[in-house]
């Protein structure tokens, strides 16, 4: 089946925060974060100081830059790994990164009650680890991006190749380098994106090509996508400056919605769905260490959530049972709380 194109002519003025400055030295910051309806009742942890968070699991479980992993309470997995990217959460008991090295997929597994159990005794033998190094058979270029669809991990490298690591299963459609992935486990599928800005949807089952798309050149290199499992939007982010970023909002079937352009540079951006009406939110960090929300159909109505102290450098929300949002810093803090949807 040939791969479809489709490249709107995308409105990107329709949607404009303006800023105000205090000073030429100051970055922009929205004007206003008005009334925040979405109520945020959170509270911190320093985990590991000035050891960045890059993963954080449903359990407040968090995966760090030097490649040790930690609860609120202690270290689970005190092996260090230097050189670590693309930190992706697997499961409630398991982790996993590109050694950038040696190309290898490195997967840390670990007891799913080592949360509870190091909080009673921290050096508790059902805490230990055990790591995998993986050359993975199917990528000899360099891996550029990780994404997971239930338990299966998807691999993306520097020639376009996708494939499933569990299955086997492998697909060629991106012919350039691949800039971002993510997954959906709700409708079962893979957006790809490679730097030329090919966007390929597959499913997530056997990888078998589903629907192709392209945007537009012109606006930027798309820089992270990020799948809604409520209605199945697809959101992409372009970051133009340190001043400047787009999100483009598009449909599963590959129709265009809409787009906003936000006036500072989003470094942080995933999905949260409202459990009681099933509405779909971007919550998105910037280079002000600042989180905010946005509905992810209408591209509107932005709010800010929380300023942090650091860099944010993780994010991760989890639906249920309490709708939590988890907030992980440069300086390894840890901001945990409910968030009202």
């Amino acid at each position: 089946m040939a791969a479809e194109s489709f490249v709107p002519q995308i409105p990107l003025t329709s949607h404009s925060y303006s800023v105000e400055l205090a000073s030429s030295s100051q970055l922009p910051s929205f004007y206003p974060p008005s009334v925040n309806r979405f109520q945020f009742t959170s509270q911190s942890v320093l985990i590991s100081h000035d050891n960045a968070i890059r993963c954080i699991n449903d359990k407040q479980i968090t995966f760090h830059e030097d490649g040790r992993i930690f609860n609120v309470k202690a270290v689970i997995s005190k092996k260090k790994f230097p050189n670590l990217a693309h930190f992706i959460e697997l499961s409630q008991s398991s982790f996993a990164a590109i050694c950038r090295s040696t190309n290898e997929i490195v997967r840390i597994e670990f007891n799913k009650n080592s949360n509870q159990n190091s909080m009673n005794s921290p050096n508790s033998s059902s805490s230990i680890s055990i790591v995998n190094h993986r050359k993975s058979p199917f990528h000899v270029s360099q891996i550029t991006s990780l994404c997971k669809v239930g338990l299966s991990l998807f691999a993306g490298d520097a020639d376009g190749i996708i494939s499933n690591e569990e299955t086997e299963t492998v697909l060629v459609l991106n012919r350039k380098p691949i800039s971002c992935m993510a997954g959906s486990e709700d409708f079962r599928i893979v957006v790809s994106v490679s730097i030329d800005n090919l966007v390929v949807v597959s499913s997530s089952d056997d990888l078998e090509f589903i629907r192709s798309f392209r945007i537009e050149k012109s606006l930027g290199l798309v820089s992270m996508v990020a799948i809604c499992e409520g209605f199945g939007i697809i959101n992409f982010l372009i970051n133009d400056n340190e001043y400047s970023s787009k999100i483009l909002a598009y449909s599963v079937n590959g129709e265009f919605i809409g787009a906003i352009t936000l006036k500072t540079q989003i470094t942080q951006m995933i999905t949260a769905t409202s459990p009681s009406n099933d509405l779909d939110y971007l919550i998105l960090a910037d280079n002000q260490n600042k989180v905010y929300i946005i509905n992810a159909f209408e591209l509107d109505n932005l709010k800010e959530i929380v300023k942090m102290e650091s860099k944010i450098t993780a994010l991760n929300f989890v639906r249920q049972p309490s709708m939590q949002l988890m907030i992980g810093t440069e300086n390894g803090t840890l901001r945990f709380g409910n968030l009202n949807l």
